[in-house]
Order: structure tokens, then C-alpha cells, then sequence
């Protein structure tokens, strides 16, 4: 019986067959890999968010939005800052406080004053505005504030251009405080301190990371007028008790938990807009590198392979999950929880990162400004023992023994009590810094470089308000 052969396949056609599985198969097994890590990322963003709508129901923005306090007008903050702001825009403030040659209050220590000149700007901007301050000085009494905001579609776009008007409200205050310590009414200066912080509080809740970070902003400011106010005079013990009251109030305001809470449901509303093609990656990108240049098909590129799924997702989520958990925590705490943020955010997935850069920003700013404050509250509560008994107090304690404070305030980057420093010509309470290195009340009103503290000097009263120093000036006699 005869058989027929198979014919011999061709060496040719031997090989493309082996090209196009091996093609197949580099093709296949990363698009298998995807597919199985995409469902397996998804299926654990399911279960993450059931087990957020379990142990922390509202988490989504809508319901932020819905719980947020309704201020009825006559109780709004916002709206007293508002006509304030629309009566500065109407003066030569605004004009002079964005000219060039505007004094910088950051070259000249508290206790010193200012030079004629500088103080004829201040009054030249004030005069117009004293009826108009009289009526915002409710603002240091008024404990919350809400904005009208219209949510935009992508969380990113929203406007928020009250927090500019804001800005410039708090200037107004600082410098108001600056000219009446200058003058010697130290009652109206520290009115105006508290009304910085009033301002600060105008912003209240609000789900944003640049919003908080313009109020710590203006807490900031508060706290360096505070400094100017208390070397330039003796103000009364009822205005100071009042400060030291708003300043508590202000310490207890959770910025960093607002601002956490929004940054997490504005990711799920900004990655939902990905995917739908409503936002760009490289917009975000943008973002969080301002300034950054790159081709337009560079850009494409990084659109098509930065596409987001559940992996991205789920990552940002347990990302800024961590902050907000972290945040309920006092600040000390909260410091110690999140002290490798920054290196843990690096190693998070490109998206990711673009969308989550503000919250380090945040938490730093927050951890520094609380400082400050806590340093502010011992030296307000120092100066007011002071006029009691005509010394300064021994010990940080001696101000919890004479009922000043219900406790010294913990340090936020060590836990321990804030510092207090007897000095030759005053005091200064202190806390350690970013560096956890005690400097001996070495301060640095900026950043905190490493050998630096930040605190709070107070001054005898025979070494208060000096005569102007020399610094850099061309314009200013």
C-alpha cells in the first residue's frame, strides 16, 4: 500500500511562523498581564471604597459638599472680608502693596520701626479705609465664613478667586497693625492681629488644598504681626486675652484634614474625567510641574500611555486615605505619621504622583504654621503674665500655675512642650523645628533652615521699639 508524504515545510516559512507566535505571545502576555492586574486592581478599589462608605461614610465630594455648614449672611465672614476687599480695590492699597518698592517686613526684626517714609505709605493706604475697617473689625468675633463656589466638572478647574480677595484683606490688616504699634495704640494693633485671623477663618472648610494653604498662609501673617505688635508697646491684658483666645480657636481648626479629605474625593472626581476624556494627564502633569516645557507630541505620548485604571486609582485613594486618617491626629502625632510622605509619594505611579503633589506641600505648611501658633499662644500668655507681675515668667509652667494655659503646648516636631528661654533683654518660646535639633530659641522666621527654630521673641519693654536699622533700600529715605 502506498502512503503519501508531507511535504517539508520551508525553512522560510518555518521561521515566520515562529515570528508571528513569538510576536503573539509578546504581545499577548503583557495585554493578558494588564488585563488580569486591571480586574484584580478593580476588584480592591471596590472593596477599598465599601470599606471607606463603612468606617468613614461622606467621603465622596458631593457628600463633603452636602455636609458642609449653610452660614446664614448675617454670620458669614466671607461677606464682611468680601466688602472689605471691594473697598481696598477702590483705595490706593491694593497699588501699593504690589509696587517694587514697598517696604519687605521680612528685613526688619520685630522691636525695630519703621522709617518715615514707610510709615507715610502705610497711612497713605489706611487713611481711606478707616471707615471701612471699623465695620470688618466684626471680623474678630466672627467664627466661620463660607464662599459661594460652583464646582467644576474636573475638581481642578473650580474658581476660587475670593481667596486672592482674601489675600489682600489680610495684608490690609498687617499693615493697619504695623501703623497703629507704630503710633502706640497697641489695643487697635492687636484688634487688628485678631482680625487677620478672622479672615484666615473666612475660608473656613473649604475642600481644597489651595484654599487651606491660603489660610495657613494668613496665619502665618497673623503670627508675624503678632511679633511686631508685642515688641513695640504694652497693649492691655483684655485685648491680649482675647488674641490668645482666637489663636486657640484657630489651633483646634483641623486645616490639614480639610484639605486631605478634599484632595481625596477631588482625585476620584479628576480621575473619573481621565476616563472619560475630559482631562489630559499631562494637564496634571502641568500641574505639578508649573513652568515645565514640553514638546506637543511629547505630550500625546505621555496622554496615551499615562491612560489611568483601577491601579492609579486605587493608589491615590489609599495615598491620601493614609493623610486623612493621619490628620485626625494631634499634630505631633500626625508629624511622626507622615514623616516619609514625601518618599512615599515618589514611589506612587506617575498619575498618582501629578495628582497627589499638593497634599506634602500641605502637610509641611500645616506642621510649620501649627508651630507658630503654639508659640504665638506661650508668647501672648508670657506677655499677659508680664503685666501681672512685671517679670516674665521662670518657666513655660509658671504660665499653666497662674491659669494662663490649660497646658503648655506640645512641640509638633518632637512632642515634647514647647521651649521657653530667659534672654539678658527679654524671652523666647520656641519650638524645635523641621530639624527636631533644640538651636536655643536660634529663630528663623522662614523655612527653618537646618540650626534654626521657630518661635516667637519678646522683648523688656526698655528694649522695645528702637529706632530703624539699616537694611536694603534704594527707594526709601
Amino acid at each position: 500500500m502506498q502512503t503519501c508524504a508531507t511535504p517539508p515545510v520551508s525553512s522560510s516559512r518555518a521561521r515566520r511562523r515562529w515570528l508571528v507566535g513569538f510576536a503573539a505571545l509578546l504581545v499577548g502576555a503583557p495585554v493578558a498581564y494588564l488585563a488580569y492586574d486591571g480586574y484584580t486592581a478593580r476588584r480592591e478599589l471596590a472593596a477599598f471604597r465599601a470599606q471607606l462608605d463603612a468606617t468613614d461614610p461622606g467621603w465622596r465630594l458631593a457628600d463633603i459638599e452636602a455636609a458642609r455648614p449653610r452660614v446664614p449672611d448675617a454670620e458669614n465672614s466671607a461677606l464682611v472680608v468680601l466688602r472689605l476687599a471691594r473697598a481696598i480695590s477702590a483705595s490706593q492699597f491694593s497699588g501699593l502693596i504690589s509696587a517694587s518698592g514697598y517696604p519687605d517686613w521680612t528685613e526688619l526684626t520685630p522691636q525695630m520701626q519703621f522709617k518715615r517714609a514707610e510709615l507715610a505709605m502705610m497711612r497713605e493706604a489706611v487713611a481711606p479705609l478707616r471707615g471701612a475697617r471699623e465695620e470688618a473689625l466684626r471680623l474678630r468675633d466672627m467664627p466661620v465664613g463660607r464662599y459661594a463656589v460652583v464646582m467644576s466638572p474636573d475638581f481642578i478647574s473650580t474658581l476660587v478667586p475670593h481667596l486672592q480677595e482674601s489675600r489682600t484683606v489680610a495684608a490690609f490688616w498687617e499693615q493697619d497693625a504695623f501703623l497703629r504699634a507704630a503710633d502706640g495704640d497697641l489695643a487697635g494693633a492687636v484688634q487688628s492681629c485678631n482680625a487677620i485671623l478672622g479672615t484666615a477663618r473666612s475660608i473656613g472648610d473649604e475642600p481644597f488644598i489651595i484654599s487651606q494653604l491660603v489660610r495657613i498662609a494668613e496665619q502665618a501673617v497673623a503670627v508675624g504681626a503678632v511679633e511686631r505688635v508685642l515688641a513695640h508697646g504694652e497693649a492691655p491684658e483684655a485685648e491680649l486675652g482675647a488674641l490668645q483666645g482666637a489663636l486657640e480657636r484657630d489651633l483646634a481648626a483641623p486645616l490639614l484634614l480639610y484639605a486631605a479629605r478634599g484632595e481625596r474625593a477631588g482625585g476620584e472626581v479628576i480621575e473619573d474625567a481621565v476616563a472619560a476624556g475630559i482631562l489630559k494627564p499631562s494637564t496634571l502633569r502641568g500641574l505639578s510641574s508649573p513652568g515645565a516645557v514640553r514638546a506637543r507630541w511629547w505630550d500625546r505620548l505621555a496622554d496615551f500611555l499615562s491612560l489611568p485604571h483601577g491601579a492609579d486609582r486605587l493608589a491615590h485613594l489609599r495615598l491620601s486615605t493614609r493623610v486623612v486618617e493621619a490628620s485626625k491626629l494631634p499634630v505631633e502625632q500626625m508629624h511622626a505619621r507622615l514623616a516619609d510622605f514625601k518618599t512615599d509619594l515618589q514611589r506612587q505611579p506617575a498619575l498618582v504622583r501629578d495628582v497627589g503633589w499638593g497634599l506634602s506641600k500641605v502637610i509641611t505648611a500645616y506642621t510649620r504654621v501649627q508651630a507658630r501658633l503654639r508659640t504665638t499662644v506661650v508668647a501672648v500668655a508670657a506677655e499677659r503674665y508680664r503685666l501681672r507681675h512685671r517679670q516674665w515668667p521662670v518657666t513655660a509652667d509658671d504660665l499653666v500655675a497662674d491659669r494662663l494655659l490649660g497646658a503648655v503646648p506640645a512641640d509638633p516636631f518632637d512632642g515634647r512642650p514647647l521651649r521657653w528661654r530667659l534672654l539678658d533683654d527679654g524671652a523666647v518660646g520656641y519650638s524645635v523645628g523641621p530639624d527636631g535639633a533644640d538651636d536655643r530659641g536660634n529663630l528663623d522666621r522662614g523655612a527653618g533652615p537646618p540650626g534654626t527654630d521657630f518661635g516667637v521673641r519678646l522683648w523688656n519693654v526698655a528694649a522695645r521699639r528702637q529706632p530703624p536699622q539699616e537694611r536694603r533700600e534704594e527707594n526709601l529715605p
